[in-house]
């Protein structure tokens, strides 16, 4: 069996530079985006209130780890696809203080609204918006993503972690807010490892 056969299709062009033996390991998982790196922001407001996610453009990407051992190098090659997000960081960028409520206690809070994050129209997490910056996540997404494993994705090319991901986010703002929106990406990740003698 060849390594080709061992993924999906998306992989085998991140990898035709390199010289892969058949006897290639491959392992499955996932990687979720850090808090610092929100992508794709967007700002709601107004009548402007819902939007799907934009996604990556590239979604695809190879993060090679070579690494030296004293008969030769290891290769860990890790090709990755943007698949969806799990999160969000909210930013309120603008609101009139004297049209919200607001308390103290330790920190500044005021009633901004709510927001929705969902898989298509079915809502996977509904919270109020109380800070200026804060962020929301799916913990329920975060976990499901996790068991995205190899009994699961190598036993079926087509399994993907995408069907674990949210597609929308969706918000109900009081009068003045405006809301900026950067979604936090998760990342499918196909790994093949192999050991190369010098």
């Amino acid at each position: 069996m060849t390594w080709q056969t061992k993924v999906p299709s998306w992989v085998i062009p991140l990898l035709t530079e390199y010289a892969i033996p058949d006897s290639a390991t491959v392992i499955t998982g996932v990687e979720f985006a850090t808090l610092d790196d929100g992508v794709s922001p967007i700002t709601l407001s107004g009548n402007n209130l819902q939007a799907d996610y934009p996604g990556i453009v590239p979604n695809f990407s190879l993060d090679p780890e070579i690494t030296p051992v004293s008969n030769g190098l290891q290769y860990n090659l890790k090709a990755k696809k943007a698949v969806g997000f799990y999160g969000v960081d909210c930013t309120v960028t603008s609101f009139d203080d004297k049209k919200l409520n607001r308390w103290v206690f330790p920190l500044t809070r005021r009633n901004f609204g709510h927001i929705a994050l969902s898989r298509f129209s079915t809502v996977a997490v509904s919270e109020p918006i109380h800070y200026e910056n804060e962020y929301h996540f799916s913990l329920g997404v975060q976990a499901l993503a996790l068991n995205y494993d190899d009994d699961f994705s190598t036993s079926n090319l087509f399994n993907s972690v995408d069907k674990f991901c949210l597609t929308k986010v969706s918000a109900f703002l009081y009068p003045s807010v405006v809301l900026q929106v950067a979604f936090l990406p998760i990342w499918e990740v196909w790994a093949v490892r192999f050991f190369q003698s010098q």
